[in-house]
């Protein structure tokens, strides 16, 4: 995988895969998409951070993520599937804080 998997949602990302943070979708003309990304910025969800989904809560209920090695939020898929993330390969792993 690594560096030539295609960037997919943070949605899609299964359980225990490490990921990058590849970008927040096109903010540009929506002022509520805009607000949404200066949010998770400022909970440290930024481009080439590491990223991990924990766990998936069942009946469309949140996602328990961790970004770096130590800050876990949780966030609801709806805005979850905003977040395009790369999986990682094994090489990489997560370094960053």
């Amino acid at each position: 995988m690594g560096q030539n998997s295609q960037a997919i949602a943070l949605t899609e990302l299964q359980p225990g895969l490490r990921a990058r943070v590849e970008n927040i979708a096109d903010s540009s003309e929506n002022i509520t998409l805009r607000s949404f990304s200066k949010r998770l910025q400022a909970m440290g969800i930024l481009r080439d951070r590491p990223i991990e989904v924990l766990r998936r809560a069942g009946f469309g209920g949140p996602l328990h993520i961790r970004v770096g090695q130590t800050t876990e939020l949780a966030i609801r898929p709806q805005e979850a599937r905003w977040i395009m993330v790369k999986v990682m390969g094994k090489e990489e792993g997560i370094s960053e804080g």
